[in-house]
């Protein structure tokens, strides 16, 4: 396993040389409780939306954006219905992108804690399929899955603006 502290450490020639593909990861999370601030419903109904207000309804996803020379860009993601990842997930998304992909992966994610927690540099150690490249501290420009999360996240859109 390859690994490189900052983006940029690892030559793109030396990447594409392994015929393996170049894997951009983020997750994101959202809560299932609220707040509700438009909905539609029946002219002269008013719609009541009955919402637990716990803190556990939550929905997580990760999402990659796979790039490999010769070939289209794809986007794989996983979502846990409830609750969010820990740093115990984090190893098997490496796996879950070599099976879907049947390659090399060099994988490029930012510096969150469960990135770089034993259990992932343990993991990676024993693959040689797998580089990890670390995205310098907060630098979401860098990583195309943030643009993805600004389409998906309705609540930064303009009303009147459709959600594909």
């Amino acid at each position: 396993m390859a690994h490189a502290d900052v983006a940029g450490g690892l030559p793109s020639a030396q990447v594409t040389a392994t015929g393996g593909w170049v894997c951009f990861e983020d997750e994101a999370g959202a809560w299932l409780n609220g707040p509700i601030r438009r909905t539609w419903g029946k002219a002269g109904q008013t719609p009541v939306l009955r919402l637990s207000g716990k803190r556990n309804d939550k929905i997580s996803t990760v999402a990659w954006i796979c790039f490999k020379e010769g070939a289209e860009p794809r986007m794989i993601y996983a979502v846990k219905p409830s609750g969010g990842y820990t740093k115990k997930d984090f190893p098997r998304f490496p796996a879950l992108l070599h099976r879907r992909l049947d390659s090399p992966v060099t994988l490029i994610w930012d510096n969150y804690s469960s990135h770089i927690s034993k259990h992932v540099k343990q993991y990676a150690q024993q693959k040689d399929w797998l580089t990890i490249v670390q995205l310098p501290s907060y630098a979401p420009e860098l990583n195309p899955v943030e643009l993805l999360w600004a389409h998906a996240k309705v609540e930064d859109r303009e009303p009147g603006v459709p959600f594909y």
